[in-house]
């Protein structure tokens, strides 16, 4: 995925105002970059996993 020059600058924004860190934009790309992989990893297995328990709720009630 490519990151426009908005959505860099917006990461930095909000990494320096959360742990006052003003990062290079080459270290926001990977950074983004980064974060961006580890939540298309980790989010479908979240979803699946709270699919998997509303339907075992349903299946109690």
């Amino acid at each position: 995925m490519e990151l426009t020059k908005k959505q860099i600058i917006k990461f930095q924004q909000i990494f320096k105002k959360e742990y006052g860190y003003k990062m290079s934009r080459e270290e926001a790309i990977e950074s983004a970059s980064n974060l961006i992989r580890y939540l298309e990893i980790v989010l479908p297995v979240a979803y699946r996993q709270r699919v998997r328990d509303e339907k075992r709720s349903d299946r109690k009630n």
